[in-house]
């Protein structure tokens, strides 16, 4: 089977929190939104985005098997979107081939780390500079070694922004 990946997203979230208040609401963040569906990662609670065309499933059992045969080892899936056509036919997903899809991921070395608008910052940065170039080389040998019909680009960060000041959010192609 083939695989064609022409259009991956990856949207990585890095947020700070502080120790022992982490349930109580935060004075610096004023807007209370809508949460169509909840994940958990250690001790912090994610809010998954919605994506216009797209449906979150990871939960269902074929695309949690799919998108774990693929996942780079080190990184936990959050969530995972499929288009609305790709996933009218999610009963049949083994046969499909697509290239439209979303992966929501965090570092698992991140688990249980608290960090503060220093170190959050300090992340950020490291993200938006030469991280990935650096880095990018060692990661798609290692999956290109592992699947022989997959070839892949180097990834470009396409946007950074933070939805709040204790978040900071990177989405790249």
């Amino acid at each position: 089977m083939r695989i064609t990946i022409s259009l991956f997203i990856i949207i990585t979230i890095i947020s700070c929190g502080k120790t022992g208040k982490q349930n109580q609401p935060d004075p610096e963040v004023t807007t209370k939104t809508e949460c169509a569906k909840e994940v958990t990662f250690g001790d912090i609670t994610f809010c998954l985005p919605e994506i216009e065309g797209m449906t979150e499933c990871y939960a269902l059992p074929k695309v949690k098997a799919r998108a774990d045969a693929f996942n780079y080892e080190g990184n936990a899936i959050l969530g995972y979107y499929l288009s609305n056509e790709t996933y009218q036919q999610v009963e049949k997903l083994d046969e499909l081939s697509y290239d439209d899809y979303c992966q929501v991921y965090v570092t698992n070395n991140l688990k249980g780390i608290k960090v503060g608008k220093a170190e959050l910052t300090q992340m950020a940065t490291t993200m938006e500079g030469d991280f990935i170039k650096e880095n990018w080389s060692d990661v798609k040998k290692k999956i290109e070694h592992s699947f022989d019909d997959l070839s892949i680009g180097t990834p470009v960060l396409i946007e950074s922004y933070s939805p709040n000041p204790k978040v900071k959010s990177f989405v790249m192609l």
